[in-house]
């Protein structure tokens, strides 16, 4: 799954460069065309809505897929768990945290103040994507502790 949301990160950050580089010139291009028959205006205006759309649907995407969380790693000593996750430019990163710096979603106060809240549960105040699949996790002991204050739905992915 990690090498899919890599991929779909790289797709998109390249696709909205590439939209953006286009834009302007392709909006000259119709503009002249707009000005020189004005017929052409209802399309230049739909056409530039259209661009836009493809533009920056993707870069959503890639502002949404940041909060995937490709890897948890527990150090049973420490009880301190390490999620591994990218930035929106790719970046790896990682965020150490214990089991109590961990709220569920849909009740956690944070969730409110954000616009867009999408997440599965939020580590240490920030949102996060995690799968809630017991079965993908090697330590499900530390997947229990992780999750113990999380509503884990039934056949939850």
């Amino acid at each position: 799954m990690k090498k899919g949301v890599i991929a779909a990160k790289i797709f998109s950050l390249s696709s909205s460069a590439l939209g953006v580089v286009m834009i302007p010139v392709l909006t000259n291009y119709l503009w002249v065309a707009a000005s020189e028959k004005p017929s052409m205006l209802f399309f230049t205006v739909l056409a530039n809505s259209f661009l836009g759309l493809l533009t920056f649907t993707p870069l959503l995407l890639h502002f949404l897929v940041k909060r995937f969380v490709c890897n948890i790693y527990y150090n049973h000593d420490t009880e301190t768990f390490t999620s591994v996750h990218y930035n929106f430019f790719l970046k790896k990163m990682a965020l150490q945290f214990k089991a109590s710096d961990v709220a569920d979603g849909d009740t956690a106060p944070e969730a409110k103040k954000l616009y867009i809240p999408l997440a599965t549960l939020f580590i240490k105040g920030k949102p996060f994507i995690v799968t809630l699949d017991k079965n993908q996790y090697r330590d499900q002991l530390a997947f229990e502790k992780m999750t113990k204050g999380i509503k884990i739905p039934e056949g939850a992915d």
